[in-house]
């Protein structure tokens, strides 16, 4: 049997959406599907790998250290606003994002326990940053939210 690589595109960006759920869930069968799904594709990634970027990508992001950012705070207000397009106007390399305000939080929960324990600090948004799920002191403050990543 031969794989057209065009035909077969979905499956190999599938990998970095995966890796991403489990970044922010802890939940590990995905992980466990991307792996797979990596397996899946190892002898045609190793016959042409300038073919499969996104694959590869989401290899590394699965292999390497990971940024969790765990925003919580109404997501209308200014400072969240605020924190958002800081971490949309940086190059901030495997990286995933979680705002959790009062509007989605029993959802969250619900799909990432652990979530249940972030709250906001003296009623303002507040930033958690985690480096594979260790987390550093909550900020409010975007010059510390710049130093904690590094930038």
């Amino acid at each position: 049997m031969t794989m057209d690589y065009a035909e077969n595109i979905l499956e190999t960006i599938g990998n970095t959406p995966l890796v991403k759920l489990n970044k922010l869930t802890a939940i590990n069968s995905y992980l466990d599907y991307a792996d797979k799904l990596g397996l899946g594709f190892k002898n045609f990634v190793d016959r042409a790998p300038t073919g499969f970027a996104q694959f590869l990508s989401g290899l590394q992001f699965s292999l390497g250290e990971s940024s969790e950012i765990i925003i919580v705070g109404e997501k209308e207000s200014e400072k969240t606003k605020e924190i958002l397009s800081f971490l949309n106007s940086n190059f901030i390399p495997n990286k995933v994002v979680m705002l959790i305000d009062a509007e989605n939080k029993s959802e969250i929960n619900k799909i990432a326990p652990f979530a249940k324990d972030y709250s906001t600090t003296k009623g303002e948004t507040t930033v958690f940053v985690c480096k594979n799920y260790v987390c550093s002191l909550p900020t409010s403050d975007t010059v510390e939210l710049r130093t904690l990543l590094g930038l």
